[in-house]
């Protein structure tokens, strides 16, 4: 039996879509001051340049806001709404792990935030959360844990004879 691969207890490799300036600034000193390891944020202003450092990096888990600039896109006419953690999920090649999301945006109604839940994001946040800092480090640490927990699971019933 070959041993798996260890999964960290907190991701590492983060992706941010996120068109505002000051975002960035905010979670990157949260993640500097709240989380225990090394952590590398990579910004993405748009949802081409999300897809682009989706495949040319390693991602843990990706935080992406639902308003985000329209942007040329293969198979996209806007990038509003869940066409951009749609577009990322979309995007990941045939069987890759799933690529936890948590959805942190300004104003959505709730009709979009279960269909981004139903969709596979793990997460929805809006920007306005009272303890936002708090509610974001809790989002990614459930998110990151189920990620965690189906990778084990899948790991073990890949091990399961079949027959």
């Amino acid at each position: 039996m070959d041993p798996q691969p260890t999964i960290s207890l907190f991701p590492q490799h983060i992706l941010l879509v996120e068109d505002d300036e000051v975002f960035p600034r905010l979670i990157a000193a949260w993640l500097h001051f709240d989380w225990p390891l090394e952590t590398t944020l990579r910004v993405a202003p748009t949802l081409q340049e999300g897809l682009t450092l989706l495949h040319s990096h390693p991602i843990d888990i990706a935080i992406v806001d639902l308003a985000m600039p329209a942007a040329p896109a293969p198979d996209l006419r806007t990038t509003r709404g869940l066409d951009v953690p749609l577009a990322l999920l979309q995007s990941l090649p045939a069987g890759a792990p799933p690529l936890p999301m948590v959805v942190l945006t300004g104003s959505a109604p709730s009709t979009l935030a279960y269909q981004a839940l139903a969709m596979g994001v793990e997460e929805f946040l809006l920007k306005e959360t009272p303890d936002l800092r708090h509610a974001l480090r809790t989002a990614l640490l459930r998110a990151w844990a189920r990620h965690r927990y189906l990778q084990g699971l899948m790991a073990t019933l890949r091990e399961v004879p079949t027959g």
